[in-house]
């Protein structure tokens, strides 16, 4: 989805609201991948799960996310996966989840 599919721009959550109910999931089972501040907090207003890439933003920059990566390329990098998956599937999510990613489309 972009942005002119949409009424309500980010920070309000309804382009990730209805990425999930195009995709049919729940927004509880999608993990946000943002860099900016209103796009993580677009993710998190929506109750998911948001990783805060750091390419142009710090931590402190940003709301707080549940895990954060440097840039989109450490998506490739297996460290990162599992370390993310130990979050996702943590105590709080006592059975396994579908999850959905949401990417910005830029980062594609």
């Amino acid at each position: 989805m972009a942005s002119e599919n949409v009424s309500h721009h980010k920070p309000h959550p309804e382009v990730y609201l209805q990425s999930a109910e195009n995709l049919g999931v729940k927004p509880s089972e999608c993990v946000v991948f943002e860099d900016s501040f209103s796009g993580v907090s677009a993710g998190l207003n929506a109750g998911m799960q948001v990783v805060g890439v750091l390419s142009s933003h710090t931590k402190e920059e940003l709301p707080p996310c549940s895990f954060y990566i440097q840039n989109y390329k450490d998506i490739k990098n297996r460290k990162y996966f599992k370390n993310l998956e130990s979050i996702i599937f943590s105590q709080k999510y006592k059975k396994r989840m579908r999850i959905c990613f949401l990417l910005p489309m830029s980062s594609c």
